[in-house]
């Protein structure tokens, strides 16, 4: 079996034949809907942008005792070059699954103001996300100025 673990726009374009897409958070999911078990061969497939994440994935099914995994890092143009198929077949993905790209504020930087406002409110909601502990380190503005200062002046003496 193998997973993409590119992008998922990257998968929609073209992608190892017989692929099936994921992410980190959901490569367990992935192959439960598979019926993959233990000695289920599986094949990674990344490029340089997801490089790292693959590696920890593999890390992640060994653990989990797959026994089999293999990882193909260098993108599609190494899968192609090796002779290996490809499916250039246009697939879309439901946005629902594709959590790895965020629809609403894809066009925040071309001057739509309800996708700038939209991506404003997700990220400054970020912050009602943060445990006490959290909020008590974070500092805003000037107060993470005069924070820094008395950390520099009490290192220096």
């Amino acid at each position: 079996m193998i997973l993409d673990l590119r992008g998922s726009a990257a998968h929609e374009v073209a992608r190892p034949a017989g692929s099936r897409w994921t992410i980190r958070p959901r490569v367990s999911q992935t192959l439960r809907d598979a019926d993959a078990h233990h000695a289920t061969p599986l094949v990674l497939f990344s490029d340089a942008a997801t490089r790292d994440a693959t590696r920890l994935v593999a890390n992640d099914l060994r653990e989990a005792g797959f026994h089999d995994v293999s990882e193909f890092t260098g993108g599609l143009d190494a899968w192609t070059n090796a002779g290996l198929p490809v499916d250039r077949i246009a697939k879309v993905l439901p946005q629902a699954e594709r959590i790895d790209y965020l629809f609403f504020v894809h066009d925040r930087h071309d001057g739509n103001l309800d996708a700038a406002r939209a991506y404003l409110d997700w990220e400054t909601g970020l912050i009602a996300q943060c445990e006490p502990d959290e909020l008590a380190a974070f500092r805003v503005g000037e107060a993470a100025i005069s924070a820094h200062r008395a950390e520099a002046d009490a290192q220096i003496g």
